[in-house]
């Protein structure tokens, strides 16, 4: 357990630190939404032009005159015969991609923190450690954690690392389809390799031939990760792992039901992909590469399956609209984090007062959190309205015009909050009267020379005595 002790100056001093760091946040969002904008919609362009220029490239043969075209290439796919992960024997035919996943058994610091105010404004800050051994796919360093029992008891690196093949040569007929179209395609089309299948699995074929005991497969420790490479079969190096056991569609270093730290297991995924579907440019060895619109985009679609050119665009349409979404709600979110760091200092500073300065101080954060998110939205609709105001003047209209009226609410509430209301007097006998709701004296009290006088609610008794 860990007691930390923060007084009013240090939480003011770091209240002001956070201002000005919420100030250079505010300052970057503005150009992350006006760049998002001007990406989404130049984005929007390249494909509108892309899907008005493509053209069909037929699979029986290459057509130079396609060349630097873009064009919609669907059909069967050749693949590698083999690609392999030689550390541990596993084999998959035909596949784009093979991807060995690592996870190591660590110890985990996990850590609870409970705050609690302290008198004139400071905070204590009461923090327990709690310790878990689990799985996951990075080391953890353990030397810094706060309990002495557990330091350096992770290890600092694992012994097999996460590695990715990719097949060297995939073609869609007598089209070549270079590295960025196959990962690509192996990105969607990712499934679990079953470490039992003997026709995928070297220790499957042992544990086979040898009575189902799990005899082990031998991988080679010092092996650095290799990518973009098709691994054959090989001859295990005598440097070893210790034995790895099939457990559970993975493989384990030591007991899978009892495991120890520094244990590790590896899973594996390939991508068989059958048909494909690629819109690019041609060059002229038939490779398909990016096509350039006329705004300087390129265009590279591609799909594990056999789809036409419109179905491509369209999905190429939607990833970009929630790609553009999801950066406008990051920049507001942004807007929003430095708008209640900028301030925070005005809630810190009455805590400082026994008793009356906490209610003072959520009052005041309450505020100024509501000023925040109106301000934010304000901001956030103003600056995506003049980034699209050019193409855009509609949206971009009714956008200002949200800003406007958001910008209005936030100020009308804080103008509700301030000066005291006026009451009119109400007195006949001195030919003092209040005017009704159309703006007019009643009419059993409006004497001929009548006018209407207003004075502030908390005067009006003492005005009439």
């Amino acid at each position: 357990m860990r007691v930390e002790h923060t007084s009013w100056f240090g939480r003011m001093a770091g209240a002001m630190g956070g201002a000005c760091c919420g100030l250079l946040l505010l300052v970057a969002a503005f150009p992350l939404l006006a760049w998002n904008e001007s990406n989404a919609r130049g984005e929007a362009l390249a494909l509108d032009e892309g899907l008005r220029l493509v053209q069909p490239a037929p699979l029986s043969l290459f057509d130079s005159k396609q060349v630097g075209k873009l064009v919609h290439i669907s059909g069967p796919v050749s693949a590698c015969d083999q690609l392999a992960d030689a550390t541990f024997g596993i084999a998959v035919k035909n596949a784009l991609a093979l991807e060995r996943r690592s996870e190591q058994f660590r110890t985990v610091e996990q850590r609870s923190s409970q705050t609690r105010k302290t008198a004139f404004g400071g905070e204590e800050t009461v923090t327990t450690f709690s310790y878990a051994d689990e799985w996951g796919p990075s080391p953890i360093d353990s030397r810094s954690f706060d309990d002495q029992r557990y330091r350096g008891r992770n290890p600092t690196q694992m012994r097999t690392e996460r590695e990715l093949w990719y097949c060297p040569s995939v073609a869609l007929g007598p089209y070549r389809l270079p590295q960025p179209v196959v990962a690509a395609l192996a990105g969607q089309s990712m499934a679990p390799v079953d470490v039992h299948d003997p026709s995928v699995s070297a220790v499957a074929r042992l544990q086979g031939s040898e009575n189902d005991r799990g005899d082990a497969v031998d991988a080679d420790p010092n092996r650095k990760p290799r990518r973009g490479r098709a691994l054959q079969p090989q001859q295990q190096d005598s440097r070893a792992l210790s034995q790895v056991v099939a457990h559970g569609n993975a493989l384990y270093t030591g007991n899978p039901l009892q495991p120890r730290v520094a244990d590790e297991r590896y899973s594996f995924a390939a991508a068989v992909v059958p048909a494909a579907s690629v819109v690019g440019s041609l060059d002229a060895r038939g490779a398909v590469q990016p096509f350039r619109a006329s705004n300087g985009r390129d265009i590279l679609l591609a799909s594990p399956r056999e789809e036409g050119p419109h179905a491509l665009f369209e999905a190429a349409h939607s990833r970009n609209a929630m790609v553009t979404w999801a950066l406008r709600g990051a920049g507001w979110l942004l807007m929003l984090v430095a708008l209640n760091l900028i301030f925070r200092p005005l809630s810190v500073a009455p805590e400082v007062v026994p008793i009356l300065g906490g209610l003072a101080s959520w009052v005041i954060g309450t505020g100024t959190g509501l000023i925040a998110f109106m301000l934010s939205l304000a901001l956030t609709f103003a600056t995506v309205a003049v980034a699209w105001v050019a193409v855009r003047p509609l949206l971009s209209l009714g956008l200002l015009a949200a800003a406007a009226g958001a910008t209005w609410l936030l100020f009308s509430m804080g103008r509700r909050g301030g000066a005291a209301p006026l009451a009119p007097l109400n007195d006949a006998a001195s030919g003092r009267w209040a005017p009704t709701a159309d703006g007019q004296a009643p009419s059993n009290q409006k004497p001929a020379a009548a006018r209407a006088r207003y004075l502030p609610a908390h005067d009006y008794e003492s005005k009439r005595d």
